[in-house]
């Protein structure tokens, strides 16, 4: 993303944007070397630089007990969601197995930014979220506590893995839906917190 000397941010396709590959020195008595990364590049406190292609960085370091490299992709919301995730994901393994040459050819990004500006106008937009939102004057807070998360740091997390069958259900009525999972799962959160909303009118956004 470049902003400087513009009148807006625009995302640029760069020709060449080679992978930045880190290794770093991990402490063999402050535990697991993948806690040590989790702990360093935490997201929390952790920036990658929006200005710099690609939006990727891949850190490594050696485990010396373990007899093997352990490394973690870093990259921004704004270059990868979970589906183009899993994309990257597979075409890593075709990499690391010897089956590259099965892969398809890869689609220019360049395609995906004309399509995103040359679609709805920016005042299209506008125009689409005030009628949305317009009427909306205070933020859903739930409890009406605005800043639960201070600097990040003591945010607590919980990951449950939901079984195949219902990940499969849940995607397919996305789909008929015409939405993504993730709007799907963000629906279904707002709906949990409105019963503790402040105020008597509350909206969720979707994305």
């Amino acid at each position: 993303m470049l902003w400087d000397g513009l009148e807006q941010p625009v995302q640029v396709v760069w020709r060449e944007a080679g992978l930045e590959l880190q290794e770093v020195e991990t402490d063999p008595a402050a535990g697991e070397v993948l806690a040590q990364l989790h702990a360093r590049f935490d997201a929390r406190h952790y920036r990658l630089d929006v200005s710099q292609a690609p939006l990727l960085r891949l850190v490594h370091a050696r485990d010396e007990a373990g007899q093997r490299i352990v490394a973690m992709l870093l990259f921004h919301h704004m270059a990868l969601d979970h589906s183009a995730l899993d994309v990257v994901r597979h075409e890593m393994q075709a990499f690391l197995t010897g089956q590259a040459e099965r892969l398809g050819p890869a689609m220019p990004f360049r395609n995906y930014v004309a399509q995103a500006r040359l679609g709805i106008s920016e005042q299209e937009h506008e125009a689409f979220f005030r009628q949305m939102l317009g009427d909306i004057d205070e933020p859903t807070l739930p409890y009406g506590l605005q800043d639960v998360q201070g600097d990040g740091r003591a945010i607590e997390e919980c990951t449950q893995a939901l079984p195949t069958e219902l990940s499969q259900r849940l995607r397919t009525r996305a789909r008929l839906a015409g939405v993504s999972a993730a709007s799907l799962f963000h629906l279904a959160w707002a709906g949990c917190w409105a019963p503790w909303r402040a105020s008597t009118r509350w909206c969720s956004a979707l994305c």
